[in-house]
């Protein structure tokens, strides 16, 4: 597996492009991207010990990092811990 290359992406964050924050989902003091930066960190450092190659990025709606093949990546994942009633996965 080594080199293969692969992605995660973090719901929401700080964008690229803009600098602009997107927190995603809040409830209290409690923020969507908080919590999702710290499951990929963890999933991050596990991957890693198996010898993957890994693009970690955050906020990739608002930066459209898969829109025209961004990254040549083989496989990914995008973490989001989504609010309001939604059901299903999303797709890319």
């Amino acid at each position: 597996m080594a080199g293969y290359n692969s992605f995660i992406f973090e719901g929401h964050g700080t964008s690229e492009k803009t600098g602009a924050y997107d927190p995603g989902a809040v409830y209290g003091a409690v923020r969507e991207n908080d919590l999702v930066d710290k499951i990929v960190t963890v999933a991050i450092n596990y991957l890693k010990t198996t010898g993957l190659t890994i693009h970690r990025d955050e906020n990739n709606y608002v930066d459209d990092d898969l829109i025209g093949n961004t990254y040549s990546a083989k496989a990914g994942i995008v973490v989001h811990i989504n609010a309001g009633g939604g059901t299903g996965v999303e797709i890319y």
